[in-house]
């Protein structure tokens, strides 16, 4: 009757973290992480703030906020939930998700980011989320680090999940690089 360990890709449970409702981990319970299978794997609820969210047990956090797994290594770089005021009364009022630039929620230094991925989502309780997959390049690299001439290998992934709430602007943004 043990749970069954998952090995979950580690840019797809990255994916299935930011997809958790955000509203789910802003004190109201831990948020769940379920494969595609339907298997959940072994978690711990991490607190950050009034902020709960789940990772796999097998997760530890270094003091300088980056998370490794036991057995597969570096998985993110940080785990960064925030809030902030916002007169908004939802995402939705900042404009399409396609279009939108990201200083609108006060997110800096994305600017030149790539964007791989931006999906409107709405949660159980009605509530419109907007979530980011962003690749970010250097300036410059090697020769043999460019995928054509002149453009670099991204090396950093972010996602971002924005949600609005109780007058308050919730960002759940991960980071990480390549392993």
């Amino acid at each position: 009757s043990g749970i069954m360990r998952v090995a979950l890709a580690r840019r797809a449970f990255l994916h299935l973290m930011a997809s958790v409702p955000l509203v789910s981990r802003i004190g109201t319970g831990p948020a769940r992480a379920v494969e595609s299978s339907g298997l959940i794997a072994e978690q711990r609820t991490v607190t950050q703030g009034p902020a709960t969210y789940s990772v796999p047990s097998s997760w530890t956090n270094d003091q300088g906020g980056a998370w490794t797994d036991a057995v597969l290594g570096p998985v993110a770089d940080s785990i960064v939930w925030s809030a902030t005021d916002t007169t908004l009364a939802s995402v939705d009022k900042a404009g399409d998700v396609s279009k939108l630039p990201l200083k609108k929620f006060g997110i800096e230094g994305l600017d030149y980011a790539d964007l791989v991925s931006a999906i409107r989502r709405v949660d159980d309780n009605g509530a419109p989320h907007y979530e980011f997959d962003l690749a970010l390049s250097p300036a410059s690299c090697e020769r043999e680090e460019q995928l054509i001439p002149g453009a670099c290998l991204p090396t950093k992934v972010v996602l971002l999940s924005c949600v609005v709430s109780g007058g308050k602007l919730h960002t759940l943004r991960i980071d990480a690089s390549p392993a």
